[in-house]
């Protein structure tokens, strides 16, 4: 009985550690979608056909200026870090 009741509450702190590690990531998982969204939307450029090139050209431009601007961290494929 006592090697159970032990073995229990191993198995209960392990849950424990197991569950906050879990929320932890969730947490930074949630941090980066919301930065990757608020990077995206700095990007929310149309081209009309109508467009004359010299205006698709400036919104190039514009694109290009703030990808310079913005930082985007990359570790073997995996984003550690947006800053806008």
């Amino acid at each position: 009985n006592i090697k159970l009741t032990d073995e229990n509450n191993r198995l209960h702190d392990e849950n424990k550690k197991l569950t906050s590690s879990s929320n932890s990531n969730n947490e930074v998982i949630s941090k980066t979608n919301q930065k990757m969204n608020a990077f995206l939307e700095n990007f929310d450029v149309k081209f009309e056909r109508t467009e004359t090139l010299e205006n698709k050209k400036d919104k190039i431009m514009t694109i290009s200026k703030k990808l310079k601007e913005s930082c985007v961290l990359f570790n073997k494929n995996k984003i550690l870090d947006i800053c806008i």
